[in-house]
């Protein structure tokens, strides 16, 4: 399990800082993550008596994972491609049993950063009621087909025009740890 934990350090990281400065995450660093998690995965060093054909079907599994949970919130317009592909990269890394656990773990987190910096701004609760229903008529309108076509509409939804953007990558990387910490 260590030399996961190092490489997961080692993506979750700079994604953060790139994230946090940029607004943006690499996709080199996800790639990189990609690779080395498969390499680790199927020699066995991301989880004990996990190896070969076993450590890339729980490698595969973690990337779906991760990448499944995230993928509504992307086609709503409520997070970046880049948040949902590090999500991926580190479901790789933690396997197909902590992936899911980290998603949600990672989204509750982002709910309580995002709530914290509405006190920090001093928002009042007001503001969180269009936001909330701009997103859930934006759910409750649009088939999955459509919400990944209107992704490239030139016009922002009324959710994009009062939504705070927050560096959900920070979430993430909490979201791993705790849930690598919680699971021993």
């Amino acid at each position: 399990m260590i030399p996961s934990l190092v490489l997961l350090l080692l993506v979750i990281v700079p994604a953060v800082k790139f994230d946090v400065t940029e607004r943006r995450i690499p996709n080199r660093f996800i790639a990189t993550s990609l690779v080395f998690s498969l390499i680790f995965s199927v020699l066995g060093w991301t989880m004990p008596h996990v190896r070969g054909l076993d450590g890339l079907l729980e490698w595969g599994g973690g990337v779906l994972l991760g990448f499944v949970c995230l993928l509504p919130l992307y086609l709503m317009r409520a997070m970046g491609a880049g948040d949902v592909k590090l999500m991926s990269a580190c479901g790789a890394c933690l396997g197909t049993h902590l992936a899911w656990q980290a998603s949600l773990l990672s989204l509750m987190l982002a709910g309580v950063l995002a709530l914290a910096w509405m006190v920090w701004q001093k928002m009042p609760i007001g503001v969180l009621i269009p936001q909330l229903d701009a997103f859930f008529a934006k759910v409750g309108n649009k088939p999955a087909g459509r919400l990944l076509a209107s992704r490239d509409a030139a016009a922002p939804s009324p959710l994009e025009k009062t939504a705070v953007k927050l560096p959900f990558s920070a979430a993430v990387g909490v979201a791993c740890f705790g849930i690598i910490y919680l699971s021993r």
